[in-house]
């Protein structure tokens, strides 16, 4: 802590008046301060000037207003006051919508089973009928072997003339 050195001149002992009256002392030399004030009666009238003008500043002047919301906006500035949002129920029926839609298209997609695609079908029984043909020529798909999307998916056995 340091103390308030003696003023040597009157604009020290100004300032001192005006730091005292603005509250900027921290509370020992407050004390200091005032003492003298009260011992000194040109401090005295220097501190009883200085709440005069202040008091007939405040009287005429108009106090400025901050605009609307700037409290709130420092506030989450400094980290003191979070922004509280409401969740809408709009927003609520949306993700449920969206979380339902791709939940069971999802689930449709995987469990299809008759909508495979026609020509991978065709591909996987033209080579299982060469697999099972004795000459890879003589494979005619009808005469030879019977094989279809239903042998397949029963694993019935195939018979096969040759």
């Amino acid at each position: 802590m340091t103390s308030v050195p003696s003023p040597d001149t009157g604009e020290a002992r100004a300032l001192l008046v005006h730091a005292y009256s603005d509250g900027e002392l921290d509370p020992a030399n407050a004390l200091v301060v005032g003492r003298r004030i009260a011992a000194d009666p040109l401090l005295t009238a220097e501190l009883v000037h200085t709440n005069a003008l202040r008091r007939i500043l405040r009287e005429r002047l108009a106090r400025p207003t901050p605009p609307p919301g700037l409290q709130s906006r420092i506030e989450r500035a400094v980290g003191l006051a979070h922004a509280r949002t409401r969740p809408s129920w709009r927003a609520l029926a949306a993700s449920l919508l969206l979380a339902v839609a791709l939940g069971s298209g999802s689930t449709w997609f995987v469990l299809r089973q008759g909508a495979h695609d026609r020509t991978t079908e065709a591909a996987v029984d033209a080579h299982v009928r060469g697999l099972m043909a004795a000459r890879p020529t003589a494979s005619s798909a009808k005469s030879a072997c019977e094989v279809g999307p239903a042998a397949r998916r029963e694993n019935s056995t195939l018979l096969c003339r040759l």
